[in-house]
């Protein structure tokens, strides 16, 4: 009797198994992303195989770059989200409120997770976690973040350098008090310029960014600064004069607030530290006694 209680069991195991690895092997790709920091986010939490299409600016991880481009940042291309199959749109935000009403229209959830300064992120994470079943590994990610930002800010230097964080170079486009770059600056140790301005971007006049004179000038997307298209006021900066303008590797790090963002903040410590180390070494020099002849 309990030998024929258990083999029936076993068999009602086996089955209910089978049926749960057939629906999953069977669930078509229902996900289509706008977003580039919600893409590495969606596969970072295990649902990248749920991913049907992707926007231009989605390239990482490597795996994403098959994938259909179904629109630009904040602009889908309906058409194309129909012909994917899916069900989901992720999105920072969407360019206007009418396509949200379209999306819903087609049968098209709109999850919008904004990603504009730290505190998002852990939101966000939380946010997409429960929606595709992944809010164990959601949480996990969040208590990662949360210690990463209490050790950073609790080993943060006496001395803060003066960083201005540069995304275009004509006109001079750069990133204000209100984003996540200015939260990366202070977490690496140094003091973003523009903390003071509540926007997200904004274009600093010449005499503004002379009278904050930076200590370092952080360019990640080069954008003719690397190839010496200077604006001429820049030369009475003391970060031109020293030479302490820097271009990141992997200019993606510092334009979006990902799973990656431990690496973004890393990086501009080295930059920092850099910066510091090349100072020091200059007023060493300074303070050497003159060699008599």
């Amino acid at each position: 009797m309990i030998v024929k209680f258990t083999r029936q069991l076993l068999l009602t195991i086996l089955l209910l198994s089978a049926v749960c690895l057939r629906g999953t092997a069977e669930t078509p790709p229902d996900i289509v992303s706008l977003s580039p920091a919600l893409t590495e986010l969606l596969c970072f939490l295990g649902g990248g195989d749920r991913l049907a299409g992707r926007s231009g600016g989605c390239n990482y991880p490597d795996s994403v770059k098959d994938l259909p481009v179904i629109g630009a940042l904040a602009t889908p291309d309906l058409e194309r989200v129909a012909r994917s199959g899916a069900k989901l749109l992720l999105a920072d935000n969407l360019r206007h409120a009418g396509i949200r009403k379209s999306l819903t229209g087609m049968g098209v959830e709109v999850l919008t997770l904004p990603l504009v300064r730290l505190p998002d992120y852990p939101a966000a994470v939380t946010a997409l976690g429960n929606r595709i079943g992944a809010a164990d590994r959601a949480a996990a990610e969040v208590e990662r973040f949360n210690r990463f930002v209490t050790e950073r800010r609790r080993n943060r230097p006496d001395h803060a350098l003066k960083v201005l964080f540069v995304v275009w170079h004509d006109p001079v486009i750069a990133a204000g008090g209100n984003t996540f770059a200015g939260d990366y600056i202070e977490l690496a140790g140094g003091w973003s310029v523009s903390a003071g301005i509540k926007r997200e971007y904004f274009r600093p006049s010449p005499e503004w960014v002379v009278r904050h004179d930076p200590d370092l000038i952080i360019y990640p997307g080069g954008h003719g600064v690397a190839a010496g298209a200077l604006p001429a006021y820049w030369q009475d900066l003391r970060a031109v004069r020293n030479g302490d303008l820097y271009r990141p590797e992997d200019a993606d790090l510092y334009f979006r607030l990902s799973p990656r963002f431990d690496r973004a903040v890393t990086g501009l410590e080295k930059i920092l530290q850099t910066c510091r180390q090349r100072r020091a070494a200059a007023a060493s020099d300074q303070t050497k006694p003159e060699t008599e002849p």
